[in-house]
């Protein structure tokens, strides 16, 4: 049954052979379900649906759908009916996905335009470019295991592990060039400059992955920290170490001084110098740290501890902030109101709210459990209007 005529057809009980209807003895009148419940969307009367996905399923494709079938829904509803999105919480998700992109693409041009200015070896170039690629496809390779999804927090642990990647990428490929222009073969120089001792190089790699995201070890935001984790292992701390401790601050690459203009060979002469200095003060205690490598294993058992203890004291500090451009509140009256003034000071507060040029849409609702409070809330505009907001709820006190 669809509208009030069918419900007054609707019998009841018989009466002497005669049947009793419902519209006999009661009145039917078509109406809402719950009269003393009120929504409102940008100052308008309207009926307010939240979305929402179901655990496992991917929230863009979940928008994604949505938005498709709105045409479909559109047409199938009174010409007096406008559909509008509120909000779209993939939004930030899309921006996130997209900056990503860059960061990645960005990191590996920074590490092919480093390495063939310092190098100027085509080859050495080459190797970097597809490396840092593919260390990243086998962290998608962990993810698509273990069933982790593209989100924020994927995504930011993808973008600081490309960051070690990159650093590690440089590092070692200047270590084996260095080597290599000693005179060593280029297996001896890669085995030297990548790590003479295989326990030594990544061990403390992995020790140290484990005390800057504990996430991944105790079970906290394992998603961000996995992805992470299981970035290339090589490189790191002891390379550094390594390096500073065997660099010869005196030998200049011939080709490092190839196409050099004349008016910067001073520059490049006092940078040099200064770096010799640089060189001369942290050499003594690179290679304390470098040798014995025992020493250096000592400590990471024990940091990784202490970043446990970190975490469990504020487990929240291991994501940044992150605005969604979405501020809710509530409105608070006293518990003798009426229903119908209810909703007049929450349209009073709406005028407020949407005077603001940094609230792009308001969604207001009254009467939604049994108590008095309406909950507000409201989606930014794009651009950031932090201020803006800060003064329109200061206004609505």
């Amino acid at each position: 049954m669809q509208s009030a005529d069918e419900y007054r057809q609707l019998i009841v009980a018989y009466q002497n052979g005669a049947p009793i209807r419902l519209g006999d003895v009661a009145t039917v009148e078509q109406g809402a379900e719950n009269s003393w419940l009120g929504a409102w969307a940008n100052k308008q009367q309207a009926i307010v649906m939240n979305v929402q996905r179901q655990p496992g399923a991917n929230i863009i494709e979940t928008a994604d759908s949505i938005r498709a079938m709105l045409p479909q829904l559109i047409e199938s509803l009174p010409k007096s009916v406008s559909v509008k999105v509120l909000s779209d919480r993939t939004t930030n998700i899309r921006a996130s996905v997209t900056d990503t992109q860059f960061e990645l693409m960005l990191a590996i041009a920074l590490v092919v335009m480093i390495i063939y200015l310092f190098l100027r070896n085509v080859p050495a170039t080459i190797i970097p470019a597809v490396a840092v690629p593919l260390s990243l496809v086998g962290t998608f390779a962990v993810m698509v295991f273990l069933d982790f999804s593209i989100n924020n927090l994927t995504l930011m642990a993808l973008t600081i592990a490309t960051g070690f990647v990159v650093d590690d990428a440089i590092v070692v490929i200047e270590n084996i060039s260095r080597y290599i222009e000693k005179g060593e073969k280029p297996l001896a120089a890669a085995l030297k400059g990548g790590g003479r001792d295989r326990l030594y190089h990544y061990l403390p790699h992995f020790l140290a992955d484990c005390g800057a995201d504990p996430a991944a070890v105790y079970g906290r935001y394992r998603r961000a920290a996995v992805p992470g984790v299981c970035r290339h292992p090589g490189g790191g701390d002891p390379d550094l170490r390594r390096g500073v401790a065997d660099a010869d601050p005196d030998d200049v690459r011939p080709h490092a001084e190839r196409g050099v203009p004349a008016q910067a060979k001073p520059f490049l002469a006092r940078l040099r110098a200064d770096v010799r200095a640089h060189h001369r003060r942290l050499r003594p205690r690179a290679g304390e740290g470098a040798e014995p490598p025992w020493a250096t294993l000592g400590v990471a058992p024990g940091y990784a501890g202490a970043q446990r203890d970190a975490v469990d004291f504020h487990p929240e500090r291991l994501l940044p902030d992150s605005g969604h451009g979405i501020i809710q509140g509530t409105l608070q009256a006293p518990q003798t109101v009426s229903f119908a003034n209810m909703a007049q000071r929450q349209q009073q507060v709406s005028e407020i709210i949407m005077k603001d040029p940094a609230v792009e849409s308001l969604t207001a609702y009254v009467g939604v459990d049994g108590t008095n409070p309406s909950l507000n809330s409201a989606r930014s505009a794009d651009q950031p209007q932090t201020a803006l907001m800060t003064a329109t709820i200061a206004s609505t006190r």
